[in-house]
Protein backbone atom coordinates (compact mmCIF):
# COMPACT_ATOMS: atom_id res chain seq x y z
CA UNK A 1 0.00 0.00 0.00
CA UNK A 2 1.50 3.41 -0.92
CA UNK A 3 1.69 6.31 1.36
CA UNK A 4 -0.78 8.22 -1.08
CA UNK A 5 -3.08 5.87 -0.87
CA UNK A 6 -2.40 5.70 2.79
CA UNK A 7 -3.11 9.66 3.38
CA UNK A 8 -5.64 9.39 1.10
CA UNK A 9 -7.69 7.01 3.47
CA UNK A 10 -6.95 9.17 6.45
CA UNK A 11 -8.33 12.20 4.64
CA UNK A 12 -11.43 10.46 4.06
CA UNK A 13 -11.46 9.35 7.43
CA UNK A 14 -11.30 12.96 8.85
CA UNK A 15 -14.03 14.37 5.80
CA UNK A 16 -16.31 11.50 7.77
CA UNK A 17 -16.13 12.73 10.97
CA UNK A 18 -16.46 16.07 10.03
CA UNK A 19 -19.63 15.20 7.87
CA UNK A 20 -21.17 12.98 11.72
CA UNK A 21 -20.33 15.83 13.29
CA UNK A 22 -21.97 18.02 10.99
CA UNK A 23 -25.15 15.87 10.91
CA UNK A 24 -24.74 15.36 14.68
CA UNK A 25 -24.93 19.07 15.16
CA UNK A 26 -27.53 19.91 12.47
CA UNK A 27 -30.13 17.02 14.00
CA UNK A 28 -29.98 17.99 17.52
CA UNK A 29 -33.39 19.25 18.43
CA UNK A 30 -33.67 22.87 19.44
CA UNK A 31 -33.70 23.79 22.79
CA UNK A 32 -37.30 25.30 23.09
CA UNK A 33 -38.11 22.04 21.52
CA UNK A 34 -36.36 19.99 24.26
CA UNK A 35 -37.99 22.09 27.12
CA UNK A 36 -41.35 21.75 25.27
CA UNK A 37 -40.99 17.94 25.04
CA UNK A 38 -39.55 17.96 28.98
CA UNK A 39 -42.43 19.91 30.37
CA UNK A 40 -44.96 18.22 28.57
CA UNK A 41 -45.92 15.45 30.83
CA UNK A 42 -44.59 17.48 34.03
CA UNK A 43 -47.44 19.60 34.20
CA UNK A 44 -47.16 22.59 36.01
CA UNK A 45 -43.84 22.97 37.21
CA UNK A 46 -44.66 25.77 39.54
CA UNK A 47 -41.00 27.27 37.57
CA UNK A 48 -43.35 29.98 35.64
CA UNK A 49 -42.46 30.58 32.13
CA UNK A 50 -40.15 33.60 32.68
CA UNK A 51 -37.24 31.42 33.76
CA UNK A 52 -33.99 31.15 32.21
CA UNK A 53 -32.35 28.03 30.54
CA UNK A 54 -29.52 28.11 32.98
CA UNK A 55 -32.04 28.33 35.76
CA UNK A 56 -33.48 25.10 35.01
CA UNK A 57 -32.22 22.27 36.11
CA UNK A 58 -33.37 19.69 33.61
CA UNK A 59 -32.31 22.44 30.47
CA UNK A 60 -29.44 22.85 32.32
CA UNK A 61 -28.47 19.06 32.37
CA UNK A 62 -28.76 18.50 28.46
CA UNK A 63 -27.00 21.94 28.22
CA UNK A 64 -24.11 20.42 29.75
CA UNK A 65 -24.53 17.54 27.98
CA UNK A 66 -24.34 18.97 24.52
CA UNK A 67 -21.33 21.12 25.57
CA UNK A 68 -19.87 17.71 26.60
CA UNK A 69 -20.49 16.43 23.62
CA UNK A 70 -19.01 19.55 21.87
CA UNK A 71 -15.94 19.15 24.05
CA UNK A 72 -15.63 15.46 23.11
CA UNK A 73 -15.74 16.37 18.86
CA UNK A 74 -13.18 18.47 19.79
CA UNK A 75 -10.96 16.32 21.22
CA UNK A 76 -11.76 13.81 18.48
CA UNK A 77 -11.19 16.13 15.83
CA UNK A 78 -7.69 17.06 18.01
CA UNK A 79 -6.91 13.68 17.92
CA UNK A 80 -7.47 13.66 14.05
CA UNK A 81 -5.31 16.75 13.56
CA UNK A 82 -2.58 15.08 15.77
CA UNK A 83 -2.58 11.99 13.82
CA UNK A 84 -2.71 13.84 10.61
CA UNK A 85 0.51 15.97 11.59
CA UNK A 86 2.21 13.17 12.80
CA UNK A 87 1.62 11.36 9.37
CA UNK A 88 1.91 14.90 7.36
CA UNK A 89 5.36 14.67 9.51
CA UNK A 90 6.71 11.26 8.55
CA UNK A 91 5.81 11.68 4.64
CA UNK A 92 8.44 14.38 4.87
CA UNK A 93 11.10 12.93 6.46
CA UNK A 94 10.65 9.84 4.15
CA UNK A 95 11.20 12.86 1.02
CA UNK A 96 13.93 14.05 2.65
CA UNK A 97 15.59 10.71 3.03
CA UNK A 98 14.61 10.06 -0.76
CA UNK A 99 15.97 13.18 -1.92
CA UNK A 100 18.68 12.70 -0.42
CA UNK A 101 19.43 9.14 -1.52
CA UNK A 102 18.77 10.38 -5.23
CA UNK A 103 21.44 12.83 -4.60
CA UNK A 104 23.69 10.57 -3.64
CA UNK A 105 23.40 7.80 -6.03
CA UNK A 106 23.36 10.97 -8.67
CA UNK A 107 26.80 11.28 -7.33
CA UNK A 108 27.82 7.92 -8.35
CA UNK A 109 26.20 7.76 -11.47
CA UNK A 110 28.49 11.14 -12.11
CA UNK A 111 31.28 9.69 -10.85
CA UNK A 112 30.49 6.22 -12.86
CA UNK A 113 30.20 8.02 -15.92
CA UNK A 114 33.16 10.07 -15.86
CA UNK A 115 34.90 7.10 -15.35
CA UNK A 116 33.58 5.23 -18.03
CA UNK A 117 34.83 8.48 -20.23
CA UNK A 118 38.22 8.30 -18.72
CA UNK A 119 38.41 4.41 -19.48
CA UNK A 120 36.85 4.75 -23.44
CA UNK A 121 39.51 7.50 -23.99
CA UNK A 122 42.32 5.17 -22.66
CA UNK A 123 40.97 2.41 -24.80
CA UNK A 124 40.68 4.49 -27.84
CA UNK A 125 44.32 5.52 -27.16
CA UNK A 126 45.50 2.12 -26.40
CA UNK A 127 43.60 0.55 -29.84
CA UNK A 128 45.56 3.44 -31.83
CA UNK A 129 48.68 2.28 -30.60
CA UNK A 130 48.25 -1.22 -31.10
CA UNK A 131 47.12 -0.31 -34.58
CA UNK A 132 50.70 1.63 -34.80
CA UNK A 133 52.09 -0.86 -33.65
CA UNK A 134 50.66 -3.52 -36.11
CA UNK A 135 51.38 -1.04 -38.83
CA UNK A 136 55.41 -1.24 -38.14
CA UNK A 137 55.90 -4.57 -37.16
CA UNK A 138 54.21 -5.38 -40.21
CA UNK A 139 56.83 -3.25 -42.26
CA UNK A 140 59.78 -4.03 -39.46
CA UNK A 141 58.88 -8.05 -41.20
CA UNK A 142 58.63 -6.69 -44.63
CA UNK A 143 62.40 -5.65 -44.09
CA UNK A 144 63.67 -8.24 -42.19
CA UNK A 145 62.53 -10.66 -45.18
CA UNK A 146 64.13 -8.12 -47.64
CA UNK A 147 67.26 -8.15 -45.58
CA UNK A 148 67.79 -11.60 -45.29
CA UNK A 149 67.34 -12.40 -49.08
CA UNK A 150 69.88 -9.65 -49.74
CA UNK A 151 72.39 -11.80 -48.19
CA UNK A 152 71.48 -14.66 -49.35
CA UNK A 153 71.96 -12.97 -52.83
CA UNK A 154 75.45 -11.58 -51.79
CA UNK A 155 76.12 -15.30 -50.26
CA UNK A 156 74.83 -17.02 -53.43
CA UNK A 157 76.54 -14.65 -55.79
CA UNK A 158 79.95 -14.56 -54.03
CA UNK A 159 80.24 -18.46 -54.05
Amino acid sequence: MSSFERRQRLLEQLQSSSVKITNMYNNRPSYSAQRNELFADVGTTGWGDDASDEESPLLGANIADVREQQQMMIAAQDQGLEALSKVISRQKNIALTISNEVDVQNDLVDDITERMDHTNVSIQRETNQVTSILTQDATCGYWVVIIVLFIANVLVATL
